[in-house]
């Protein structure tokens, strides 16, 4: 079968010379180890050699992903690779099963009121296909940003921890960032923390009256209280 599908797409083919070094494609010829170990590059990403693009049922996806009633397709090879967690999640159901697996449920983080859709559940998905975040509009926007960066918390992308830390830091104001500061100090987020501890302590005057700063966890309060009394 393997044979058919080289013949019949030069692409494949091409993607085993290029990106495997396989010059012998015989039927007799070894199987090959992928050389490349880095999720986030074309040679471990069948998908971009055969369509050219993340969720196209043309590139011949093996998999499929549910998120509010919508599916998303995808490659195992590539989300496994890209994503430990996910690996260990779901490959018993890919094992076990062709349904597409309902991704919505065990996206939601309850203590901090996010609930990825399926927009975003497309942002990070795709992510594992091109190493990069294309922002709807070509610009983040913080709902966005922090159900991408619950996400990546939630499955341990680091690398995308930090674009959706970085977006959100960019995304400041006096208007969000307790809920901000409220996100990252639930998912651990280092650096967007710092930043909004920094901010609120820049603006403490004015953030203090507002009501997101009242609704902050009490420790979150004091620890802010001890920032702006250290800077006087």
């Amino acid at each position: 079968m393997l044979m058919t599908l080289i013949n019949a797409q030069p692409s494949v083919k091409r993607w085993f010379i290029d990106a495997l070094k396989v010059t012998d494609l015989h039927d007799g010829a070894p199987s090959v180890k992928q050389l490349h170990d880095n999720p986030v590059t074309a040679t471990t990403s069948v998908a971009k050699y055969l369509a050219g693009d993340f969720n196209n049922t043309a590139a011949y996806p093996d998999a499929v992903v549910s998120i509010d009633g919508r599916e998303i397709v995808v490659h195992k090879r590539v989300v496994a690779k890209a994503c430990k967690v996910l690996a260990r999640r779901w490959d018993p159901l890919w094992q076990s099963s062709s349904n597409p697996i309902a991704m919505g449920t065990s996206l939601c983080c309850e203590s901090c009121s996010i609930h990825p859709s399926y927009d975003t559940a497309l942002l990070f998905l795709e992510y594992f296909y091109t190493g990069e975040v294309r922002w709807p509009g070509r610009q983040a926007e913080v709902q966005t940003a922090s159900e991408l960066l619950v996400m990546a918390c939630m499955y341990d992308v680091q690398h995308l921890v930090c674009i959706a830390e970085m977006a959100l830091q960019c995304l400041l104001d006096t208007d969000n960032c307790c809920s901000i500061l409220a996100i990252a100090d639930h998912h651990q987020a280092t650096q967007l923390r710092a930043r909004c501890l920094h901010f609120i302590k820049q603006g403490h005057r004015m953030i203090k009256t507002s009501e997101q700063y009242r609704s902050l966890d009490k420790e979150l309060q004091a620890e802010v209280e001890l920032n702006v009394t250290h800077s006087i």
